[in-house]
Protein backbone atom coordinates (compact mmCIF):
# COMPACT_ATOMS: atom_id res chain seq x y z
CA UNK A 1 0.00 0.00 0.00
CA UNK A 2 2.73 2.14 0.59
CA UNK A 3 4.29 1.72 -2.94
CA UNK A 4 0.83 2.92 -4.12
CA UNK A 5 2.12 6.38 -3.38
CA UNK A 6 4.44 6.48 -6.13
CA UNK A 7 2.44 4.62 -8.76
CA UNK A 8 1.89 8.04 -11.01
CA UNK A 9 5.72 8.58 -10.54
CA UNK A 10 6.89 4.77 -11.69
CA UNK A 11 4.51 5.49 -14.39
CA UNK A 12 5.43 8.91 -15.72
CA UNK A 13 9.25 7.31 -15.47
CA UNK A 14 8.63 4.72 -17.80
CA UNK A 15 6.63 7.05 -20.44
CA UNK A 16 9.64 9.27 -20.59
CA UNK A 17 11.90 6.47 -20.53
CA UNK A 18 10.59 4.82 -23.55
CA UNK A 19 9.83 8.27 -25.24
CA UNK A 20 13.71 8.47 -24.92
CA UNK A 21 14.65 5.26 -26.37
CA UNK A 22 12.44 6.10 -29.70
CA UNK A 23 14.17 9.44 -30.08
CA UNK A 24 17.33 8.04 -29.84
CA UNK A 25 16.55 5.30 -32.03
CA UNK A 26 14.85 7.24 -34.98
CA UNK A 27 17.94 9.84 -34.70
CA UNK A 28 20.39 6.75 -34.09
CA UNK A 29 22.94 8.06 -37.03
CA UNK A 30 22.86 11.31 -35.85
CA UNK A 31 24.53 13.63 -33.20
CA UNK A 32 20.87 14.76 -31.33
CA UNK A 33 20.58 11.00 -29.67
CA UNK A 34 23.24 11.63 -27.19
CA UNK A 35 20.53 13.65 -25.44
CA UNK A 36 17.94 11.37 -25.31
CA UNK A 37 20.82 8.67 -24.86
CA UNK A 38 22.04 10.96 -21.31
CA UNK A 39 18.45 10.92 -20.47
CA UNK A 40 17.54 7.28 -20.58
CA UNK A 41 20.91 6.84 -18.22
CA UNK A 42 19.71 9.54 -16.15
CA UNK A 43 16.97 7.05 -15.75
CA UNK A 44 18.82 4.14 -14.50
CA UNK A 45 19.19 4.84 -11.10
CA UNK A 46 15.75 6.15 -10.90
CA UNK A 47 14.37 2.76 -11.78
CA UNK A 48 16.39 1.19 -8.97
CA UNK A 49 15.66 3.74 -6.70
CA UNK A 50 11.92 3.16 -7.24
CA UNK A 51 12.40 -1.01 -6.86
CA UNK A 52 14.20 -0.40 -3.80
CA UNK A 53 10.73 1.28 -2.17
CA UNK A 54 9.30 -2.32 -2.31
CA UNK A 55 11.46 -3.28 0.38
CA UNK A 56 12.93 0.13 1.82
CA UNK A 57 9.85 2.26 2.21
CA UNK A 58 10.98 5.95 2.09
CA UNK A 59 9.56 9.07 1.12
CA UNK A 60 12.92 10.55 -0.11
CA UNK A 61 13.66 10.14 -3.83
CA UNK A 62 17.05 12.04 -4.64
CA UNK A 63 17.12 10.55 -8.03
CA UNK A 64 14.04 10.44 -9.06
CA UNK A 65 13.61 14.33 -8.25
CA UNK A 66 17.03 14.64 -9.77
CA UNK A 67 15.47 12.78 -13.25
CA UNK A 68 12.36 15.17 -13.56
CA UNK A 69 14.33 18.22 -12.73
CA UNK A 70 16.71 17.27 -15.72
CA UNK A 71 13.85 16.04 -18.07
CA UNK A 72 11.28 19.07 -17.52
CA UNK A 73 14.79 21.37 -17.92
CA UNK A 74 15.40 19.59 -21.19
CA UNK A 75 11.63 19.84 -22.49
CA UNK A 76 12.10 23.27 -21.63
CA UNK A 77 15.33 23.74 -23.34
CA UNK A 78 13.69 22.08 -26.33
CA UNK A 79 10.59 23.93 -26.49
CA UNK A 80 12.94 27.04 -26.87
CA UNK A 81 15.05 26.11 -29.55
CA UNK A 82 12.10 25.10 -32.14
CA UNK A 83 12.03 28.75 -32.93
CA UNK A 84 16.14 28.49 -34.33
CA UNK A 85 17.55 26.61 -36.63
CA UNK A 86 18.54 23.83 -34.56
CA UNK A 87 15.11 22.48 -35.46
CA UNK A 88 16.35 20.55 -38.02
CA UNK A 89 19.46 19.30 -36.36
CA UNK A 90 17.22 18.21 -33.43
CA UNK A 91 14.41 16.70 -35.32
CA UNK A 92 15.52 15.82 -38.88
CA UNK A 93 12.54 13.35 -38.82
CA UNK A 94 10.49 16.08 -38.99
CA UNK A 95 9.86 17.86 -41.94
CA UNK A 96 10.36 21.70 -41.19
CA UNK A 97 6.94 23.33 -41.10
CA UNK A 98 4.84 25.74 -38.93
CA UNK A 99 2.69 22.83 -38.47
CA UNK A 100 4.92 20.32 -37.38
CA UNK A 101 6.75 22.43 -35.01
CA UNK A 102 3.46 22.97 -33.68
CA UNK A 103 2.78 19.60 -33.13
CA UNK A 104 6.26 18.92 -31.00
CA UNK A 105 5.79 21.86 -29.27
CA UNK A 106 2.42 20.69 -27.94
CA UNK A 107 4.61 17.26 -27.24
CA UNK A 108 7.09 19.00 -24.89
CA UNK A 109 4.44 21.24 -23.56
CA UNK A 110 2.27 18.04 -22.11
CA UNK A 111 6.36 16.77 -21.25
CA UNK A 112 7.03 20.00 -18.99
CA UNK A 113 3.64 19.88 -17.21
CA UNK A 114 3.51 15.68 -16.49
CA UNK A 115 7.27 16.63 -15.54
CA UNK A 116 6.26 19.52 -13.22
CA UNK A 117 3.46 17.26 -11.88
CA UNK A 118 5.76 15.22 -11.01
CA UNK A 119 7.75 17.24 -9.00
CA UNK A 120 5.10 18.87 -7.17
CA UNK A 121 3.82 15.41 -6.48
CA UNK A 122 6.78 14.02 -5.09
CA UNK A 123 7.64 17.14 -3.02
CA UNK A 124 4.02 16.54 -1.11
CA UNK A 125 5.18 12.79 -0.62
CA UNK A 126 7.90 13.95 0.95
CA UNK A 127 6.22 16.07 2.99
CA UNK A 128 3.60 13.32 4.01
CA UNK A 129 0.93 16.41 2.37
CA UNK A 130 -0.16 13.67 -0.58
CA UNK A 131 -3.32 12.60 -0.57
CA UNK A 132 -2.43 9.12 -0.42
CA UNK A 133 -0.45 9.30 2.95
CA UNK A 134 -3.87 9.36 4.90
CA UNK A 135 -5.14 6.46 3.35
CA UNK A 136 -2.30 5.03 4.25
CA UNK A 137 -2.75 5.99 7.75
CA UNK A 138 -6.05 4.89 7.85
CA UNK A 139 -4.98 1.68 6.65
CA UNK A 140 -2.56 1.77 8.95
CA UNK A 141 -4.75 2.23 12.14
CA UNK A 142 -7.72 -0.39 10.54
CA UNK A 143 -4.59 -2.69 11.02
CA UNK A 144 -3.99 -2.12 14.26
CA UNK A 145 -6.94 -2.80 15.91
Amino acid sequence: MRFNRFLGIRYLTAVFFFANLWWAIIASNLWSKWLPVGLMVLAIPVIYEQIKLFGTPTNHLPYTTLYFRCQTGVNIGLSILIVTPLFNALYPFVRDTNNNRGIVLLILLIGIGLGGWSLRRLHLIEQNKDRFYGRLKAYQATLQK
